[in-house]
């Protein structure tokens, strides 16, 4: 991401190994989004991408990793995480990091037995494509102790691993349970989202945003004691990709329970 002033922005990559030597040539593409303005898209064709610049500084290691969780500063590996926590993972390497997606060489979350691909959860920082950081709800994982592992490329497709354990604690006090959208990825225009309340709530209402923290949307949940199936209808001007949302309710005390996930649309 990158700071758009008086309708101009800069940017500078480092283009990675992974992308295709067809003998065709490049595009670049541009999206801006604004809370104010109308969204604005726009690409330039043409662009010839051949080889490997002969002066370009060699790389033989593979990023620094730091995992970590959004809201805790100071993680240390074997700490305890509560609540519905985010993976907040940074990753940085003079070369930039590789985000292309393709296979083998994706950015690589696992939680336990489950894996996830996360290259559409990082972000750069301030603009630098060479450090970043990766934001990852944790969900649909039981209270005790669990392993994370993370491993990410380079442009220059070095390697890097980095692990550490936690422990989920046990929330008596959570009153969401079973949270779910779907379907998940939405390829049509509407989805559902569905809960069961432990309790008894005064409000419900539910929130999607970017990845870059935007909010983008939100409707009033059901505050109903048990089963809750709400419709959303995606907003028109959405375009594809991963979201997050965030069910959040409160309760008769005035506590306030919540459980964010990660949502993907697409064609």
């Amino acid at each position: 991401r990158y700071a758009v002033e008086n309708g101009r922005f800069s940017a500078v990559f480092r283009v990675p190994k992974d992308i295709t030597y067809g003998g065709e040539d490049g595009r670049f593409s541009a999206y801006a989004w604004s809370d104010e303005l109308p969204s604005a898209f726009g690409s330039l064709e043409g662009i010839a991408l051949s080889g490997t610049a002969p002066d370009v500084e060699l790389d033989i290691e593979g990023p620094q990793i730091r995992i970590g969780f959004k809201g805790q500063s100071g993680f240390r590996s074997g700490d305890k995480v509560s609540g519905q926590p985010v993976f907040y993972i940074s990753i940085s390497d003079p070369s930039g990091i590789n985000i292309t997606g393709e296979t083998g060489h994706e950015i690589e979350l696992v939680v336990g037995e489950q894996v996830f691909k996360v290259t559409d959860f990082f972000s750069v920082l301030q603009g630098d494509y060479r450090e970043g950081i990766v934001e990852f709800p944790l969900s649909g994982v039981e209270p005790g102790e669990h392993t994370v592992r993370l491993k990410a490329w380079d442009t220059f497709n070095n390697s890097a691993r980095a692990e550490a354990n936690f422990t989920l604690a046990d929330e008596l006090s959570s009153v969401i349970k079973t949270p779910l959208f779907y379907p998940n990825p939405l390829r049509g225009e509407n989805g559902h989202f569905t809960y069961d309340l432990a309790a008894a709530v005064i409000s419900a209402r539910i929130q999607v945003f970017s990845l870059s923290g935007r909010l983008v949307d939100e409707i009033e949940g059901s505050a109903v004691e048990g089963y809750n199936q709400i419709l959303w209808q995606k907003p028109a001007n959405l375009a594809n990709g991963t979201y997050l949302y965030k069910i959040e309710v409160e309760r008769e005390d005035g506590e306030v329970a919540e459980h964010m996930a990660a949502l993907q649309l697409t064609h």
